[in-house]
């Protein structure tokens, strides 16, 4: 009896061998399927793969050449700020000067006149002073400089 367990034992062994081995070939085929499969996808896809790299290539070059005008614009734009900023204050020395200039000539003049219009007063202090029909109402002193006329014009 212990022969025939031998028989079986061995019977079955043979049989696991060759079941793994059958197991290792069928394994083989289909790695060789596969890396014949991943072979025609990466020859399908090397010009798709060149045309992705030359779009990359195009789109660095056209963010470079982006990037440059526009730092050139914000060049342009602080240029043309810096030339109006100029501009304002040259406007600003040349007329706002004058102007300033020829108002204080023009408050000059009105004081001339002003003056040139007060009654004229002898020395004496005892004597009364003749009151002008302009300054009517008003003591003598210019206490009615700076006061506004009805008419909107000031004194």
């Amino acid at each position: 009896m212990s022969e025939t367990y031998l028989g079986i034992i061995a019977f079955s062994a043979l049989v696991m061998a060759l079941i793994q081995v059958g197991v290792l070939v069928a394994v083989y085929q289909a790695v060789s399927k596969v890396e014949r499969g991943v072979a025609r996808v990466e020859e399908a896809s090397r010009p798709l793969l060149a045309q992705v790299d030359e779009v990359s290539r195009e789109a660095k070059q056209s963010l470079a050449h982006v990037r440059q005008q526009i730092s050139r614009g914000g060049d342009a734009v602080a240029q043309i700020l810096e030339r109006v900023d100029e501009t304002v204050c040259r406007v600003d020395a040349l007329v706002a000067a004058p102007a300033r200039e020829g108002a204080a000539l023009v408050a000059g003049a009105r004081a001339v006149v002003h003056a040139l219009r007060r009654p004229f007063t002898s020395g004496r202090k005892d004597q009364a002073a003749t009151v002008h029909p302009y300054n009517r109402g008003q003591q003598e002193g210019g206490s009615h400089v700076g006061k506004v006329r009805t008419s909107g014009v000031s004194v």
